[in-house]
């Protein structure tokens, strides 16, 4: 015969302490589920949130699409941009909320193409806000005095602390700018190979995300063109690990 007493303090039980309710301080071997949602998006969101404050403020990748940076940077080598080399932006702006430099010469920049903001380029910055730069031929002049540019062999020249490259018979431009006080004079390594400001004038500071800071990829070839996945089998080894000069 069924004994209707325990089953009908079990019904009570229930109807007194919800699923997941332990007043009586035992253990019913029931586990509370209701938090889990908001866990389990908060563990979603927190990486992603993660990697979005470090492209914002620190580091960005970027693949070299040209020839125009060679010796130093070559075809598909793959290179993190220090984005709080100059200071640190405000979300989706190009205001500083704190700056603690600005562009020197010698910097290798990215920057957004003054003629399209939608296309990023890298170069190096020759001339700062306020120099009188002139160039004839390869010769460059800032503020008067002529850019020493010492032969290395093979079309190599070293102009300051880094290598640049051309034949010196295959250019014959004459020009000159006065920068203002928020303009840079940016020009590829291979002057021979290099739309820059030559050619579309200086860079504002305000189009400038930052610096070149490291190659932690580089490859002969990619597998997609439009992902500029590498090649794994074309990887340059020797190159992985460098930083810029």
């Amino acid at each position: 015969m069924l004994r209707k007493g325990p089953k009908k303090k079990l019904q009570n039980v229930t109807l007194e302490h919800p699923v997941g309710d332990y007043q009586d301080g035992g253990d019913h071997g029931v586990v509370d589920y209701r938090a889990t949602w908001g866990q389990a998006l908060w563990a979603l969101a927190l990486p992603i949130l993660i990697i979005l404050t470090l492209r914002w403020v620190f580091f960005e990748p970027y693949v070299i699409p040209s020839g125009s940076m060679i010796p130093n940077l070559l075809i598909y080598d793959h290179v993190l941009v220090n984005k709080f080399s100059y200071g640190i932006r405000l979300p989706f702006s190009s205001t500083y909320l704190f700056q603690w430099r600005k562009p020197k010469r010698g910097d290798i920049i990215v920057f957004r193409y003054p003629q399209d903001p939608n296309i990023f380029y890298v170069k190096r910055v020759v001339a700062v806000p306020g120099d009188v730069i002139r160039w004839s031929g390869h010769s460059l002049f800032i503020n008067g005095e002529g850019l020493s540019q010492e032969p290395q062999g093979d079309g190599l020249y070293r102009e300051g602390n880094w290598l640049i490259q051309f034949q010196r018979q295959n250019k014959n431009e004459h020009g000159m700018y006065e920068l203002g006080s928020d303009e840079y004079f940016v020009m590829g390594d291979h002057r021979d190979h290099s739309s820059d400001s030559r050619v579309w004038g200086p860079v504002k500071l305000n189009l400038v995300l930052g610096t070149v800071s490291l190659i932690w990829l580089s490859c002969e070839e990619i597998l997609d063109p439009s992902l500029r996945l590498c090649d794994p089998q074309t990887i340059r080894w020797n190159r992985i690990g460098i930083i810029p000069r």
